[in-house]
């Protein structure tokens, strides 16, 4: 009875974790947790510049989309009326250079808008390495949470 008694005490103890091994994962957990939040203000920091970066390029590419879409109908409406009127330079030559011009503009404006916004969205750049030095972090911290520690 009495060893009985020792015995159910003993695999009490074994079953409950220590205080400090609790300790240790209490931590960890809140370590994660307030990493993870760091890393999500750090993507929100980097998404806020992007954008303000990108905001004159995405105007920019608005406007030459709109130029291209005027000068396809400009440069259209000039050859229609310089096959029908046959003439050197009238009136649908006019309609047709100016098309013309407003097509190069616009896809200028659309060349020089696209590489703009692709170049915006190097500052989330520093997201995605905060993020590999954190996940690197974290598979040290559970990979060497299971090695046995040196006492002293």
């Amino acid at each position: 009875m009495v060893d009985q008694k020792a015995m159910n005490r003993s695999a009490n103890k074994a079953v409950e974790p220590s205080g400090s091994v609790s300790e240790s994962l209490a931590d960890f957990v809140d370590n994660l947790a307030e990493l993870g939040d760091l890393q999500l203000r750090l993507l929100r920091q980097d998404a806020r510049a992007s954008f303000q970066h990108a905001r004159f390029a995405i105007v920019l590419f608005g406007l030459g989309l709109c130029a291209i879409l005027a000068g396809i109908m400009l440069a259209l409406l000039g050859l229609v009326e310089e096959l029908a009127a046959h003439a050197v330079m009238s009136r649908p030559a006019a309609f047709l250079t100016v098309g013309l011009g407003a097509l190069l503009f616009g896809a200028l404006a659309f060349q020089y808008s696209l590489g703009r916004i692709a170049s915006s969205s190097e500052g989330f750049r520093r997201s995605n390495e905060e993020l590999i030095r954190n996940l690197s972090w974290v598979r040290t911290v559970l990979t060497q949470s299971g090695r046995s520690r040196v006492r002293r």
